[in-house]
């Protein structure tokens, strides 16, 4: 995992919150963050689920940039995948 020095004062968007917890979310399911067996699980359900689909929704619609349109897609699909994971039966 990457190392960036996230200063409090430098995260006040919500697409750096985003990324930030995108890249923990890596680390833990990466095994690069030392966690119980469904700590990934758990964080995605407490601290993505909620709101994530609805802000990559928001930049599928921004009609100012392509790239984040496309962000948005991506972002957006993956999120709906992991949320369909997570209803499947264990």
């Amino acid at each position: 995992m990457a190392t960036t020095n996230y200063s409090a004062a430098g995260l006040k968007e919500p697409e750096d919150h985003a990324g930030v917890l995108c890249e923990t979310l890596s680390g833990l399911a990466g095994g690069t963050i030392a966690a119980p067996v469904n700590a990934s699980r758990e964080f995605f359900v407490e601290h993505m689920a909620p709101w994530m689909g609805r802000l990559f929704r928001d930049l599928e619609r921004a009609n100012f940039a392509d790239f984040y349109a496309r962000v948005g897609v991506l972002g957006r699909t993956l999120v709906d995948i992991e949320i369909e994971a997570l209803a499947l039966p264990a």
